[in-house]
């Protein structure tokens, strides 16, 4: 009988052992919510049966990394965790606020929640089938494998963001709410992109060649940037193309109202199938009118008038020097006018949402202004390239900040100038995280 507590002390400490474990597989809504309560920071949801299980909010859950593994269970998710990875599911409900959540299913329902926001959402299986509907706002939406992702976005719900980083991916997106930004990135050639906008689309950029369709009942013109040679860009309504790259505009009933810009050197066939002409503006604003019914190639060849005056410059100077020891008076450049001493500002902090996406929080602002110019910010790698800002947005105290291409891994440095102050932060890229 001496050896009995002994034996009842060991097992009671084993079973505490058991219950504070970090990683736990879980099987049904009351192990959850236990693993939860003990501190697990690591959990495993997995089960093949039919079932409901909600993910509360709570405090612990905050350091909680989810594992979805359930293929006949529909989860809900009400908590701020600090990663989701969906493996397997029914369908999906997120509830929560500011979460991570990367899909590896093949095939998925996910449904974000009026009242939920600031997701990144993450498709990360190849040939997958995705269907997400955004009822709430969405920080991002990523297709980082070739996939077939449909995309609806509520009448009352926003997307900040949606990156299609994958070659050869399709992507519908309804926007019946508003999204800001839609880029096909360097590395997504053969995208297929279909927009149906009865809310608002903002900017679309297209970095890679591209099949872009726009339809819808919007009354704001589509904005859409070509960066990409061969891009096409089909329209039912009204679009404004700004091309840097060669492409075709195939402009149809619906489509009344668009304009079509090129840079120099850019050749457009413009196939005009709507009611009423389509203006062509060049990189030195002369205009080419596309009659209804018509199409026509223009390509952009001509110089801007200060390219011309400095060629004429050039040439002056060039004839000068050779005027047989004729002299001049030289002109010597001026000094430039130092710039005023910026004051040291203080970087709240800086968030890592996408592959080419920042965002920059201020410690000393209050609320930043609506619009800041991209020549004022500015971030290298270790090795002092610099990274190429296409887009910023505000976000109460801070800004998304949108890359012209893909960080890699390692260190980076944000700087930024505003309201005279100078603002210095170092931030780290990593891909595993």
């Amino acid at each position: 009988m001496a050896y009995v507590p002994f034996a009842f002390d060991f097992f009671r400490k084993m079973t505490s052992y058991a219950a504070a474990k970090k990683s736990v597989v879980v099987t049904n809504q009351k192990q959850l919510e236990k693993a939860l309560k003990n501190g697990a920071t690591n959990i495993v949801i997995k089960t093949n049966k039919n079932v409901k299980i909600t993910i509360p909010a709570t405090k612990k859950a905050a350091k909680a990394s989810i594992s979805v593994q359930a293929k006949n269970a529909t989860i809900t998710n009400k908590a701020s965790v600090k990663s989701i990875v969906i493996k397997d599911a029914k369908a999906f409900v997120e509830s929560g606020k500011n979460n991570d959540i990367k899909i590896t299913d093949s095939k998925l329902s996910l449904t974000v929640a009026k009242g939920s926001k600031g997701a990144d959402i993450k498709v990360a299986k190849k040939d997958a089938e995705i269907k997400v509907v955004a009822k709430g706002d969405v920080a991002s939406v990523t297709v980082a494998k070739t996939a077939d992702v449909t995309l609806t976005v509520n009448k009352t719900a926003t997307v900040a963001s949606v990156n299609v980083a994958a070659k050869g991916a399709s992507v519908d997106l309804n926007a019946k709410g508003t999204v800001s930004d839609v880029k096909v990135s360097e590395k997504a050639a053969d995208t297929k992109l279909n927009i149906n906008a009865s809310g608002k689309v903002e900017n679309v950029q297209i970095d890679a060649k591209a099949d872009v369709a726009v339809a819808g009942s919007t009354t704001e013109a589509v904005k859409v940037t070509v960066n990409a040679k061969d891009t096409t860009i089909k329209a039912e309504t009204a679009v404004e193309t700004t091309l840097n790259a060669d492409a075709k505009v195939d402009l149809s009933k619906g489509a009344e109202g668009s304009k079509v810009t090129t840079a120099e050197n850019v050749k457009v066939d413009v196939a005009n199938n709507t009611e009423d002409k389509v203006i062509v503006t060049d990189s030195t604003g002369k205009e080419t009118s596309v009659d209804a019914g018509k199409t026509e190639t223009t390509k952009d060849e001509s110089k801007k008038d200060d390219e011309k005056k400095d060629d004429q410059k050039k040439d002056d100077q060039s004839s000068g020097g050779n005027s047989g020891g004729s002299s001049g008076t030289v002109t010597p450049t001026p000094t430039p006018t130092p710039n005023p001493v910026e004051e040291e500002g203080e970087v709240d902090s800086i968030y890592v949402q996408d592959t080419n996406l920042v965002s920059v929080y201020l410690k000393d602002v209050a609320e930043v202004p609506d619009e800041f110019d991209a020549s004022n910010m500015e971030i290298k790698d270790s090795n002092g390239s610099t990274l190429g800002v296409t887009s910023i947005k505000k976000d109460r105290k801070g800004y998304y900040v949108a890359l012209s291409s893909d960080m890699v891994d390692g260190k980076y440095t944000l700087t930024m100038h505003l309201n005279g102050k100078k603002y210095v932060k170092d931030f780290t890229y990593d891909s595993k995280i």
